[in-house]
């Protein structure tokens, strides 16, 4: 080991903080979620096709759903071990079950 005398001049200089990277111009789960965009497979196989008479999901029910998940993402990984969810929490939540959210500040 060297002694503190013993290091270059760059030693001395206060150390520069770098920024972080960053890869989402979103700040949360749930705007990151809310921006992605649903998209299929350009040509799935014909077994992998849905019938006809199934019509794709409508945008409002896609957005309910994307928030849905959203909340459900940020109650699993909140950084706050007293606000973060316990196991019988997130198997509640509506997201798990299907349903759709009635009062998004419930899970807020």
């Amino acid at each position: 080991l060297r002694a503190p005398c013993d290091t270059s001049s760059a030693a001395d200089k206060p150390f520069a903080e770098t920024p972080m990277k960053q890869y989402f111009r979103d700040r949360t789960v749930r705007d990151i979620i809310a921006r992605h965009r649903v998209t299929s497979a350009k040509d799935p196989a014909p077994a992998a096709r849905a019938p006809a008479s199934q019509a794709p999901a409508e945008p409002s029910r896609v957005a309910a759903q994307a928030l849905s998940l959203g909340l459900f993402v940020e109650g699993m990984l909140s950084l706050d071990p007293a606000a973060r969810w316990t196991p019988a929490q997130a198997l509640a939540h509506p997201f798990l079950r299907g349903e759709d959210i009635t009062d998004p500040a419930e899970f807020v």
